[in-house]
């Protein structure tokens, strides 16, 4: 096992949150002009760790943190009143750069997913706000949610870590959210229908990246190819119409897919791509897949492992709201919910930067430390991590202490239990 220091809990925070950085952002941005009330840097550590102080994550538990950490008292009034635009540009900035820093540490690609630079899955999830922001905010379910946030992630599936997020509102439609460019070069993107457009698969075609996606429900392209010699017969067929005459499991051609463009008139396209049909036996039914990815980088019979790899950004968001309690937004404040939002985007840098350095010093592989499991610990602890960032003087035993404690609990005794990345890198058959 490493050897363990003392000061490798808070310097790991600090990387996150630099309070150098943060002094200097909040005076930059006019967050504060004097430190002489409210110390900065323990009002946003507060906010970012200060979520599992009261059963549901509140401004009161928020104030609470950060009198914790400052050893003084702050009223109510004085507290809320610090939730400002220029707060919501120094939490979205801290965490944009702390973002950029997780960019280059990924878990090593291999099998399936060796032949691509990275694989990403891109999705969002709706998170309801106060009623009172439905100007700021309008949601896609007015009938019963007046306001929501829209939070779009990208993250590798092979260490489930986030790369860029963006917040927008509730009612705004995926494939506006999705903006392919040099970033998506060798990559292969995976995600769902939400994003299913034919437009935005050229995009990432023409920009040398990859995707894979199911194929709509409806969508009966014409075959133009097929991959296997064996399949030579369905060409200029369409495919549902033919799918269930094949004896195989997997049918893997090319297809015309078409596509209508609506600007100053209705126009009608036809694109060609890479279609995958795999028969779930279990369920009795074809799952298709449309890809730009070439047979000899991504194999028909690993399409469906590939894919389900898609899951850990819904991990992801199960641990931003289960653990992290993104989806506790109890102020009708734009500011002070803009500012929770990427307090909780910070909570999960946070947590995986303290994951990896515990990964290190006990020495344990990424199965033996789930992130999961992970999620529930660091919530359990976060008080005393606010202790070890408080002004008051703690001793080295503290710090030895509490990192003895997360060696300990954090490993999964259950070491049988295969990762899903692990199962979607070896090609193990699943289907989403």
């Amino acid at each position: 096992m490493a050897r363990a220091r003392a000061s490798q809990i808070v310097a790991t925070i600090a990387s996150v949150l630099p309070p150098a950085r943060v002094i200097e952002l909040a005076r930059e941005l006019g967050v504060v002009k004097r430190q002489r009330k409210v110390d900065i840097v323990h009002f946003v550590q507060a906010l970012v760790l200060g979520f599992s102080l009261d059963r549901v994550r509140s401004l009161s538990g928020l104030r609470r943190a950060y009198q914790l950490l400052a050893g003084a008292t702050l009223a109510r009034s004085s507290f809320h009143g610090r939730f400002t635009a220029e707060l919501v540009q120094l939490m979205r900035q801290l965490a944009d750069e702390a973002l950029g820093k997780t960019t280059g540490a990924k878990e090593k690609l291999r099998k399936a997913f060796k032949p691509f630079a990275d694989v990403l899955a891109i999705d969002s999830c709706i998170i309801r706000l106060h009623a009172g922001l439905a100007k700021h905010y309008p949601s896609v379910w007015t009938h019963h949610t007046p306001a929501s946030a829209k939070l779009t992630m990208v993250c590798n599936v092979v260490g489930r870590g986030p790369r860029t997020l963006q917040i927008s509102p509730g009612s705004t439609h995926d494939v506006h959210l999705l903006k392919p460019g040099g970033w998506v070069r060798g990559k292969l993107l995976i995600f769902d229908l939400g994003f299913y457009r034919a437009m935005l698969f050229k995009s990432i075609a023409e920009h040398d990246g990859y995707f894979l996606c199911r194929l709509k429900k409806q969508g009966n392209p014409t075959i133009v190819k097929s991959h296997r010699p064996d399949h030579a017969h369905l060409v200029n067929k369409k495919l549902r119409d033919c799918q269930h005459a094949i004896a195989d499991d997997v049918i893997d051609v090319e297809g015309e897919v078409s596509y209508v463009l609506r600007r100053k008139k209705i126009t009608h396209h036809t694109a060609q791509f890479r279609i995958v049909a795999i028969y779930n036996h279990e369920l009795g039914l074809w799952h298709r897949y449309i890809t730009n990815a070439p047979p000899e980088m991504m194999p028909a019979e690993s399409i469906t492992a590939i894919y389900a790899g898609r899951w850990e950004i819904e991990l992801l968001f199960r641990e931003l709201k289960s653990a992290y309690r993104i989806h506790e937004m109890p102020s009708g404040n734009r500011y002070a919910s803009e500012t929770l939002l990427y307090s909780a985007i910070l909570t999960l840098l946070v947590s995986r930067r303290l994951h990896r350095l515990v990964r290190t010093i006990a020495e344990l592989d990424l199965a033996r430390l789930p992130f999961d499991r992970w999620a529930r610990i660091l919530a359990s602890v976060t008080p005393e991590l606010l202790s070890l960032l408080s002004v008051r003087r703690v001793t080295k035993q503290r710090h030895l202490a509490l990192l003895g404690l997360l060696c300990h609990e954090a490993p999964d005794p259950n070491r049988s239990r295969r990762l899903l990345q692990e199962r979607a890198q070896d090609g193990v058959l699943a289907f989403a």
